[in-house]
């Protein structure tokens, strides 16, 4: 299995040599290539000390979508591709253990490991998707009962490239990953397993800390799906027999996934209003226990709801309440 690391990034000189470090120190090793996307700091000078181990390719910004698509286009013979994002790391054995999913799994379109969720020094404070082992199947993805955060996911090189890539419009930017691995799920589902091997960073200079913009490019991200791809794969078996009204149940969950990052940087009111927005697009996610976990913590007002956060984190609790 010919593995590549293609890794974007726009001013994250602070952090970028982290993640092709780790990227470098894998037990299996793998192709990397880092693609500037328009980098007004140092990165270019940093990553020159790397020499002829990574290949570095710079161009002009045009978002990440753009930069993992010309990073994807240099890795022709790679049999899987994982997409790290500059700010994030993976262990020394996820290449390996990617591999051997794919290996053990050929009928996947994807295979994922677990993933941690960690802080900017690298400290694990969450479990970031779910952890059980098994298929990813379109439906458990849809409705947020699985996630597939890139760095814990690699996706075969022939079915990328069936999918023409990822969309790089600047308005789906931090959701163009979503939009990919829910149609390459239409085809045949994922697989993960294994131990966490792959750690995103959350904090206050990444996607995760602009709430609004994320919710409103995830929304598009799933109207996109059902209006453009929809309509050609829902014969497909992978798409036949999904629940009645996914598409309304799905984006209700997204709506919660967007409350809680509202929750998360303490936009109480703003988390309210999209849990309002959820129950109004579908009645039925009043069962949803991150529902009613989201509404009840955003009560406590932002002072309370950080000192709770702050609680659980020095004592390695989760932070956010996860559906089963």
């Amino acid at each position: 299995m010919k593995i590549a690391v293609v890794i974007p990034t726009y001013n994250r000189a602070d952090m970028v040599c982290e993640a092709v470090d780790s990227a470098l120190g894998q037990t299996a090793r793998g192709q990397v290539i880092v693609v500037d996307d328009g980098s007004t700091d140092d990165t270019l000078a940093r990553l020159s000390a790397y020499g002829d181990a990574i290949t570095v390719v710079a161009q002009e910004n045009a978002e990440r979508g753009a930069a993992r698509n010309a990073g994807a286009a240099l890795a022709a013979d790679a049999d899987l591709l994982l997409f790290l994002d500059a700010d994030d790391v993976i262990g020394p054995g996820h290449l390996e253990a990617l591999a051997r999913l794919a290996e053990a799994h050929p009928e996947a379109t994807l295979v994922a490991t677990p993933s941690l969720l960690v802080d900017r020094d690298l400290k694990p404070f969450q479990n970031y998707g779910q952890s059980r082992s098994g298929p990813v199947t379109l439906e458990s993805f849809l409705m947020g009962r699985e996630s597939l955060p890139l760095p814990a996911t690699a996706v075969r090189r022939e079915v990328f490239d069936s999918l023409g890539g990822f969309s790089e419009r600047r308005d789906l930017s931090g959701s163009e990953d979503w939009l990919l691995m829910a149609h390459a799920l239409t085809h045949a589902p994922g697989h993960r397993g294994g131990e966490p091997t792959a750690f995103i960073r959350r904090h206050e200079g990444n996607t995760m800390a602009n709430a609004g913009s994320m919710r409103e490019s995830m929304l598009l991200a799933h109207r996109l799906f059902f209006d453009d791809v929809w309509p050609h794969v829902e014969g497909r078996p992978e798409a036949r027999g999904l629940s009645p009204g996914i598409r309304e149940s799905s984006k209700a969950h997204l709506l919660i996934n967007a409350a809680t990052g509202f929750y998360g940087i303490g936009e109480m009111r703003a988390a309210r209003s999209t849990l309002w927005e959820a129950l109004r697009t579908d009645p039925r996610v009043l069962t949803s226990s991150m529902l009613h976990w989201t509404w009840m913590r955003s009560l406590l007002g932002g002072r309370l709801s950080s000192a709770l956060r702050a609680w659980k984190r020095r004592r390695g609790l989760p932070s956010v309440a996860h559906d089963d």
